[in-house]
């Protein structure tokens, strides 16, 4: 399904690339608990949040954009770009075979297992996700509202994401060792950063969006470790996978 990336360059009219869109959006829901759950195991000896603010994935998401920029300005056109995106498709499967080889059972990672049943905490969590993704702008409706308006060229803006995604790395580190030391509180963040994306990133003037657009990482760099780090401490080890599928 991680192919679905590349395969756009391929794409011939909206209907395709909308299929595509939602190939990869049904691969990440498939990934993305197993991923967590395997992280939940490892990062309790190092701490959860800091753990789970690990800044490889935002350094993954700041270098895809340039790739995207490149090919703007070297082509005119968005196919290079997604095909050249297939090289670390490869390096994922490369890297996941190598992982596997090492910790075949990653849950004998967990020294200090939490045993027990699915613990109600989880859901006042489950709602807070609900409710916080609900109001939180997503950054393709920020590119729309940039691409609708003709505030920028369409080669400005990945260098907007990669901006967003840079900010998104350093709080992610910074709040996943506040989360060690402060716990889940530090999540009631996220409506205020929430409020100030609305009210900055859908201006028509490109410099408050780009602000918007910082205000957006950090966001993102708040929510997506602590909330996974909060998940994984409130849940027992065999309920786990379920606990981060939600």
């Amino acid at each position: 399904m991680l192919a679905a990336i590349p395969i756009l360059a391929f794409a011939g009219n909206r209907e395709m690339a909308a299929a595509l869109i939602i190939v990869k959006r049904i691969g990440k829901a498939i990934r993305t608990p197993a991923r967590d759950t395997i992280l939940s195991y490892a990062t309790m000896a190092v701490g959860r949040g800091w753990g789970f603010g690990d800044a490889l994935d935002q350094v993954g998401a700041v270098a895809g954009p340039p790739v995207i920029l490149a090919a703007l300005v070297v082509t005119g056109g968005y196919m290079d770009g997604f095909l050249v995106l297939a090289i670390p498709l490869i390096g994922v499967a490369v890297a996941l075979f190598l992982a596997w080889s090492a910790v075949p059972s990653p849950r004998f990672l967990e020294v200090a297992e939490k045993r027990g049943d699915y613990t109600p905490s989880i859901l006042p969590y489950a709602t807070f996700i609900f409710l916080g993704m609900a109001g939180f702008a997503t950054f393709p409706l920020v590119s729309f509202h940039l691409k609708a308006q003709a505030i920028v060229s369409d080669a400005a803006i990945p260098l907007f994401y990669a901006g967003a995604m840079v900010v998104s790395v350093f709080v992610a580190l910074l709040f996943g060792r506040v989360f060690d030391r402060l716990g889940s509180h530090i999540l009631l963040a996220i409506p205020i950063i929430s409020l100030a994306t609305d009210l900055l990133a859908f201006s028509a003037d490109p410099r408050i969006v780009v602000a918007g657009s910082f205000v957006w990482g950090a966001g993102i760099g708040i929510f997506e470790p602590v909330l996974r780090a909060s998940i994984a401490e409130s849940t027992s080890l065999e309920r786990r996978g379920r606990s981060t599928a939600l």
